[in-house]
Parts: structure tokens; C-alpha cells; sequence
């Protein structure tokens, strides 16, 4: 075994000496070399003293904390906690890699959830039927919630990064495919409707005609205010959302003589979705 050594820049600005080593004297020179061409190019070393635990805990504390809203926070805190410490916790935070991460994922993917955070042994003994019983139930993760812990553990690597501890991110090799959802089958022109002949009493009725009409979801239409009806045009005007809000409806009406004609539907392509106008409602 060969050992060489150099100063090289580290992260917190100062110089100082990183052994390399190798089975033969060209592989610690190629090292070396490559170690010293980086830091003549102001790019620090990777620092070794890391965990992943530690950088973790760093991470959720001095990075996100600040940062995040409580939410984002809590759930950050529960996939670092409960799946990442456990499973990479005592690994270099340098010395992780792509196995490393894969691995990790097929982990999470394979693992019961009711064996991972004791479900059934929480229960009474007489009501324990699975687990606790040694017949694991094989309830694993959802999709969404394997991307969950990739997503968490991209960002703190990529802050990693960012406070150049590390010289890439290793979550980006690996690949998590994404959950499928079930498109439901929208109601047809005579389900509508009907549906509005039923509710034509219900002191709902408008919130069930500008959500067939538009479209717009339970909340977009609670949130509708006086201001945002125009009684002279028959249409409406979407209320004023956060500018961090995705979701953009935008619409007028000028045919019905209340709401209007509207455009086909997003889902106008699915089965029972044929766009067709309903009878007219009454004023909003």
C-alpha cells in the first residue's frame, strides 16, 4: 500500500494536509494530482468528519428550520428520523454513493410499514392479528412515499453541496419512478344534469353549478367572493390566490345567461366527459 500527501484547500477556507492512498505509486500520484488540481481551482476538498446522522440533524436544524413552514418542517423531520438515520445514518457523509442510495430505496420499498413502526404490537393482545403474531401483512410504502425519501434526501445533499462538504450529489443517479393515479370517470351531460334538477333547492345549488361549470375545486369556490362575481358580464373572476399558488383558473363567461358557455373541460377526452352545457343555473 502506498500513501502520498498534500495541502489542499477545505471548506471552512483553510489549508491543510489530506493523505490519499493506493495499491501502487501511479494511483496515489494520479490522486494527488487530482487533488491538488482542485484546489488550485478554489475548489475545496470533501470534508471527512461528516456523518449523515450529523449532517442530517445540521441540515433540518441550521437549513430547513429557518427557512420552511411548520409543515414542511414536520415532515421533513419524520422521513429523516424514521427512514434515512436508520438506514444511512453512520455512513460518511463523503463516502456516500449511488449503491448507497439504491439500496436505501429498495430498503424503504421492501419494508412493512405495521413491522417498521411496531402497528401491531401497539395493539391489545387479544386484537393482535398480524405482525406481532409473526404473519407479517406486507403493508409496504406507497410509490409516492418512496419519492417522499428520495426528494428528502436529494435537498439535503444538495445543500450539502451547496456548503461544498461534498463535491456532487449522489441521489441524483438514482432514479425513482413516480406514483400512478386512477383517473375517475367524469359525469356525463345527463348525469349533470340530473344532478342539478336534484340540488335545484339545496342552498348549495350554486356551488354545485360553478363546480360543474367551471371546474374549479372545492376550495377555489369557497373562497369566491362577492367582488369576484360579474353580475353585468354573467361570469366570474378567479379569487386572488398566494402567488406561490399553482393553480390557475381564469375564466369568462357571456353565453348562459348566469355562467355562461364554458370551454371543454380538461378531462373532456375521458369517458363520460362530453363537454356538453347542463341547464342554466340561477344567479351565483
Amino acid at each position: 500500500m502506498w500513501v502520498g500527501a498534500a495541502y489542499v484547500l477545505m471548506p471552512d477556507g483553510s489549508q491543510r494536509r489530506r493523505p490519499v492512498y493506493g495499491k501502487t505509486a501511479d494511483i496515489v500520484r494520479e490522486k494527488l494530482t487530482k487533488i491538488q488540481a482542485q484546489s488550485d481551482q478554489g475548489i475545496p476538498a470533501e470534508a471527512t468528519g461528516w456523518t449523515m446522522e450529523r449532517f442530517l440533524t445540521y441540515w433540518l436544524s441550521d437549513i430547513v428550520t429557518p427557512a420552511c413552514k411548520p409543515r414542511t418542517i414536520q415532515g421533513y423531520e419524520v422521513i429523516v428520523r424514521t427512514y434515512l438515520i436508520p438506514q444511512v445514518g453512520k455512513k460518511r457523509l463523503n463516502k456516500l454513493n449511488g449503491v448507497d442510495v439504491r439500496n436505501l430505496l429498495k430498503r424503504v420499498k421492501s419494508t412493512c410499514l405495521c413491522c417498521r413502526h411496531g402497528t401491531d404490537r401497539r395493539r391489545p393482545v387479544e386484537s393482535r392479528r398480524c405482525c406481532a403474531l409473526g404473519q407479517c401483512c406486507q403493508q409496504t410504502p406507497s410509490a409516492r412515499l418512496v419519492q417522499q425519501v428520495h426528494s428528502v434526501l436529494r435537498n439535503a445533499l444538495a445543500a450539502a453541496m451547496r456548503e461544498e462538504l461534498v463535491g456532487r450529489n449522489v441521489a441524483k443517479l438514482a432514479k425513482v419512478s413516480g406514483p400512478t393515479y386512477k383517473v375517475h370517470r367524469g359525469l356525463s351531460a345527463d348525469q349533470a344534469s340530473h344532478l342539478l334538477k336534484v340540488a335545484a333547492d339545496d342552498r348549495l345549488y350554486a356551488l354545485y353549478v360553478l363546480a360543474l361549470y367551471l371546474g374549479m375545486r372545492r376550495g377555489e369556490i369557497l373562497g369566491l367572493r362577492w367582488e369576484d362575481i360579474d353580475f353585468e358580464e354573467g361570469g366570474t373572476h378567479r379569487p386572488a390566490f398566494p402567488p406561490a399558488c399553482r393553480r390557475h383558473v381564469d375564466r369568462r363567461h357571456a353565453e348562459d345567461p348566469h355562467l355562461g358557455a364554458h370551454p371543454p373541460p380538461a378531462g373532456a377526452d375521458r369517458e363520460g366527459s362530453e363537454g356538453a352545457s347542463g341547464p342554466a343555473a340561477g344567479r351565483a
